[in-house]
């Protein structure tokens, strides 16, 4: 899914990390799993695209 130059990253707002991801269970998922995260501050979506479709 990625290169060793890219990195996959779930984005979820800074809401959602300060109410979910500060309790223990989900600290433990993104450590087992070694989940990178990008804490958002926002409240505009600016683009939203999907996956291009890719032939195998």
């Amino acid at each position: 899914m990625t290169t060793p130059e890219h990195q996959l990253y779930i984005a979820i707002s800074s809401r959602v990390y300060e109410s979910l991801f500060n309790q223990r269970a989900y600290q433990l998922i993104i450590q087992k799993f070694q989940i990178p995260l990008l804490i958002v501050n926002s409240e505009e979506i600016i683009k939203w695209t999907k996956l291009p479709n890719i032939v195998v």
